[in-house]
């Protein structure tokens, strides 16, 4: 009777060291787990804190600044058709130093961008900040260029075409026409 005793004793001594080696890998596991996350928290809270944001407020780049400039002001003066999409389309490409798929691609995200606002003239100042502070007066003037010839064409709404680019020609600093 000893002997089964002493093998049941050895059997518990068994599973309880058994049962601490699994809790050990849990414990272990478990800070894994708590350092991988603690080392993705910066970019996951830069992920949540942009995702609570419109479109238009991530933009961080003066091409796509400039883009949703002038797809504003081609939108403040009415319907932007395909023609308008591709006049804009080249310009950028022209002046951004993009190729024609990326500038394509840039015309596509500003169209984006403003679709889901009703006032293009909303965004206005902001973008043409960014665009000053990254790109410089070259770049604002350049824009006022394109949109001098975007005019050209007859706009729908001449009149809200010309208040977007007087508001747009008072923020760059550009002056008076």
């Amino acid at each position: 009777m000893h002997i089964l005793f002493a093998l049941l004793g050895a059997i518990g001594a068994i599973a309880f060291f058994l049962w601490r080696i699994n809790m050990g890998v849990r414990a272990a596991r478990e800070l894994a787990d708590a350092a991988g996350e603690a080392a993705n928290l910066p970019r996951k809270m830069r992920f949540r804190s942009r995702s609570k944001k419109r479109g238009v407020d991530v933009i961080d780049d003066a091409r796509e600044a400039g883009a949703v400039i002038l797809y504003g002001a081609a939108k403040s003066a009415g319907e932007v058709d395909s023609l308008v999409k591709a006049f804009l389309s080249e310009a950028m490409s022209a002046r951004f130093n993009v190729d024609a798929a990326s500038a394509a691609e840039l015309t596509a995200r500003a169209a984006w961008h403003l679709n889901s606002l009703n006032d293009p003239v909303s965004v206005l100042n902001r973008m043409t900040d960014l665009v000053a502070s990254q790109a410089g007066a070259d770049a604002l003037a350049d824009l006022d260029a394109v949109m001098a010839e975007l005019g050209e064409g007859g706009p729908v709404d001449a009149d809200a075409f010309e208040r977007y680019r007087a508001q747009y020609r008072r923020r760059a600093g550009l002056g008076s026409r």
